[in-house]
């Protein structure tokens, strides 16, 4: 399970309780029911879910309200909505859950971008295909042949031990090649003998890797 790491909220003063609320507009007719509170102040364009500063630190609206309303810090669980109404701030909406319970409750909802609800169905005209894919036009930014990043700039390529995941040297893998090509050495004793798996022995010998190995 994920895990997000929300600012503690500490003990507000009356000042900041009543700077909240003047953020907070109660008229009727808001969210799918009408009764949710919503935010009359900037929200982010990147979040449908409004955020406030508390002494320096970002913290989301709901979280905020939660705390007042309830008296007690979310912690580390998710402010849901049971309204469907991120930027609602009515506590009686709120219930806390992790991120795998509000996920549970969007798929239960049919909430999730799946299927006919997917931006690519109800929204096909903005989907680019075919001809009008920049890649069969625009053929001069593709990065093939010499002007791919890997021939501009091989001293940046991981390879051989530098690999974190390595189980042999190049010293190793040109001796074990050395070894194999006499004839007289089966794959599986040179696996045996350098501690390793048959595959890479098999790979490695037919060049499937360490092909930069001479």
């Amino acid at each position: 399970m994920a895990s997000y790491q929300f600012n503690a909220i500490p003990k507000l003063t009356t000042r900041e309780i009543k700077k909240f609320w003047g953020h907070i507009d109660k008229t009727p007719g808001q969210g799918p029911n009408g009764d949710c509170w919503g935010w009359k102040s900037r929200k982010s364009r990147k979040s449908p879910k409004p955020a406030l500063r508390i002494r320096g630190k970002r913290m989301r609206a709901s979280r905020i309200a939660y705390f007042i309303q309830f008296g007690k810090d979310p912690g580390h669980l998710f402010v849901c909505h049971s309204c469907d109404n991120p930027p609602c701030n009515n506590g009686e909406h709120f219930f806390l859950g992790t991120d795998a319970d509000n996920k549970a409750d969007m798929y239960k909802k049919h909430r999730l971008p799946t299927g006919d609800n997917h931006w690519s169905r109800r929204f096909p005209e903005k989907v680019i295909r075919g001809d009008q894919h920049r890649w069969h036009y625009d053929l001069e930014s593709r990065n093939y042949g010499d002007k791919n990043g890997m021939r501009k700039h091989p001293e940046k390529v991981v390879r051989g031990e530098r690999q974190h995941l390595a189980k042999l040297t190049t010293a190793k893998v040109k001796t074990i090649r050395k070894e194999y090509a006499t004839g007289k050495v089966l794959q599986k004793t040179l696996a045996k003998k350098y501690g390793v798996s048959l595959m890479t022995i098999c790979r490695a010998v037919n060049r499937q890797t360490w092909a930069h190995v001479n």
